[in-house]
């Protein structure tokens, strides 16, 4: 599961804290560049260095910039520090443990080379039912409904805990609130549902046709190295539309998800004086969030301008949203309080500094969010927070060959589903924001009546009882797609907002490749997405395209076509290989050949053999 929620928030009070040892109930050592820091068991590295003031987690290096935390949800790859002697790991979503070395791939102090970890022994592969991949809401409750009906199910997520980021562990500062009252009884079930297995801390890495149904290669502490299925149910969430600017790399530039990631369940405070520029209710939520924090909010740029967020055709949708709209309504007066700037039709243009985020220039937006420079103004803050909504993740889906359309209103290319949440591919499901944005009560909507029908799909559920177990669900399901669609209606955002980047403006931020260089390979003759990659490398950083693909995507179109969603259809979509998220030689080596896996097939023309099941 990707990001917090559009309107999926609680507000509840932060200790306001930049140091990550005011609030523990438990404190452990850790040594950062040799220097001994007392972190939060249990916190990210990237909490514990936030919490020591520390900003740049490295230097790039091609060009030896500074780079910090940036997605905080482990999609960029932009926090890679050392850990244990180990490269490259992602310190925003890696806990901290006792003793533990972390060095910045800057520091003049290095620890003396030591040997990674060794790979764990090979194995034996597990069998299921039904494989669930990710714990959000969409995930457990389709692993929930599968198993109460009697399936054999197994749930996987790379966290250390089920929840995704919506049900995310809260600080220890609010442990003393009630958990969610909704995730409470969703634990409890996990905890009772006897035909269900919850494998945490496991990456999957690579999906593939099977002689029975599909193949999952697996990698984690605990995980088998290959889990077979009949019927697979996606579940991977959704991650923060990236939105290129001069500056945008400069560490104290953050996603929404990122900073209310560290808020809900670091309790970490990652700056002083905040701005945030986007689009959408998460902002204005997560800035009541910093208020309460104790930060400094300088001002809350909102591109959507007011005319079109008070258009009538858009009331039918709100009926049935008393409590979210409740929400928005709480932190509008908490920022009216604390004297915040709001301003619609506002947005960023540039981040300046030298190693970090220095000060922000905003100006008004015309009606495609094209910046009106005249206007321009310059505030002085340390944290610029950008939310501009959330992309789909679909890499398993189209590793898999699903059918995908591009729908820009609910997360850019997203897989094609029946009624039942089934995709072009029979027995394999597509559930919750990796689906199409649409928020935690939709996703857990989506997931309830693709666990059932995989239920019944495997033969646990007859069709009597499927219709009587769903009937109750499709009306729920109608009025949350309405009002996903009209939050995509509102807050997608317009084309104008990529005339942000210059010529020198980073596209791919793994492989350092600017704006110029992909305008060069389109005047070159590149006409789509791939052809871009071979000739620039955009996307092919450990990110793999999920950052650059959409913005170079859309670097393409900006004088193509008046539709420009045609056009960006027409790119096409970056190539998927596995591993999906990058491994050693070591670990994907516990994969042996005697598995039949074939990277080199074609797996997106096995949606040739088959039809999608009918409603």
């Amino acid at each position: 599961m990707g990001p917090a929620q559009l309107f999926d928030f609680n507000l509840m009070p932060f200790n306001s804290r930049v140091s990550a040892v005011d609030s523990c109930d438990h404190l452990i050592t850790i040594y950062i560049d040799g220097h001994a820091v007392q972190a939060c068991a249990g916190e990210s590295i990237a909490a514990a260095l936030l919490a020591a003031g520390r900003r740049v987690f490295r230097h790039t290096s091609k060009t030896d910039a500074p780079r910090g935390l940036f997605c905080g949800i482990g999609v960029c790859h932009d926090c890679l520090v050392t850990v244990n002697g180990r490269a490259h790991v992602r310190a925003c979503v890696t806990p901290v443990a006792e003793n533990m070395r972390v060095v910045t791939e800057k520091s003049q102090q290095p620890w003396p080379d030591v040997d990674g970890d060794e790979p764990a022994a090979s194995k034996r592969d597990v069998t299921a039912e039904v494989a669930v991949v990710g714990a959000g809401p969409a995930g457990l409750e389709a692993a929930l409904a599968a198993a109460e009906a009697g399936v054999q199910v197994i749930l996987l997520d790379s966290a250390p805990q089920v929840g995704g980021q919506y049900f995310k562990r809260p600080s220890r500062a609010t442990e003393s609130i009630r958990r969610n009252e909704v995730f409470t009884p969703l634990f409890r079930r996990l905890q009772q549902a006897a035909a269900l297995r919850v494998l945490t801390d496991t990456l999957v890495w690579g999906a593939f046709p099977d002689e029975d149904g599909w193949l999952l290669t697996l990698h984690g502490p605990e995980a088998p190295v290959r889990l077979h299925a009949r019927t697979l149910i996606l579940a991977p969430g959704a991650y923060d539309r990236p939105i290129a600017f001069p500056g945008w790399t400069l560490p104290g530039v953050m996603t929404a998800g990122g900073v209310q990631t560290l808020l809900k369940s670091q309790g970490i405070l990652p700056g002083q004086r905040f701005v945030l520029a986007g689009a959408g209710p998460l902002q204005w939520v997560l800035a009541a969030h910093l208020v309460e924090a104790g930060a400094e909010v300088l001002a809350v740029l909102e591109a959507t301008p007011l005319a079109r967020l008070l258009r009538l055709r858009h009331l039918p949708a709100l009926w049935g949203q008393a409590e979210r709209l409740q929400e928005v309504w709480r932190a509008w007066r908490t920022l009216r309080w604390a004297r915040v700037p709001m301003r619609l039709g506002w947005g960023v243009i540039r981040a300046q500094g030298g190693d970090e985020v220095e000060a922000v220039t905003i100006a008004p937006l015309d009606d495609q969010w094209r910046p009106q420079p005249l206007r321009a103004e310059t505030l002085i803050a340390d944290t610029l927070v950008i939310g501009y909504g959330f992309l789909s993740s679909t890499q398993l889906t189209r590793l898999l060959g699903c059918i995908h359309d591009y729908e820009p209103r609910q997360g850019g290319w997203i897989p094609r589903r029946d009624a039942w949440m089934q995709t072009s591919l029979p027995g394999v499901f597509a559930v919750g924001d990796g689906a199409g944005v649409g928020g935690a009560l939709l996703a857990r909507l989506e997931g309830r009546i693709a666990g059932l029908r995989a239920a019944h799909d495997v033969g646990r559920v007859d069709a009597n009882a499927l219709t009587a177990s769903t009937r109750n669900l499709w009306g729920p399901l109608r009025r949350e797609q309405r009002f996903a669609t009209l939050l995509g209606e509102l807050f997608t955002p317009e084309p104008g907002i990529y005339t942000l980047a210059s010529d020198d403006t980073l596209i791919c931020r793994c492989e350092e490749v600017r704006l110029r260089d992909i305008r060069k390979a389109r005047a070159a003759g590149a006409k789509t997405l791939n052809e871009i990659k071979g000739l620039t490398r955009a996307g092919m950083g450990r990110c793999q395209g999920r950052i650059c693909g959409p913005l170079a995507a859309q670097a393409l179109t900006e004088n193509t076509s008046p539709d420009r969603n045609q056009s960006v259809q027409e790119l096409g979509m970056l190539s998927v290989r596995p591993p999906i998220f990058p491994l050693t030689v070591a670990e994907l080596a516990q994969a042996s050949p005697q598995n039949k896996i074939n990277s080199n097939s074609n797996p997106e023309m096995t949606h040739l053999k088959h039809t999608p099941h009918s409603p």
